[in-house]
């Protein structure tokens, strides 16, 4: 989990981008896979479909 302090923090984490971020953990587990998240917004709320 990360925990922004502001909203530069915000920014900086954001545009530091997600091979920055998840490099470690790429390294660590050859052959990891990523999968995307999909989302969809109904009137009960926004459900994760995966």
């Amino acid at each position: 989990m990360t925990v922004w302090t502001g909203e530069q923090a915000h920014q900086d984490f954001v545009r530091q981008g997600p091979d920055a971020r998840e490099g470690d953990s790429d390294a660590a587990v050859p052959g990891i896979e990523r999968l995307a998240a999909h989302f969809q917004v109904s009137t009960g709320g926004t459900r994760v479909l995966n």
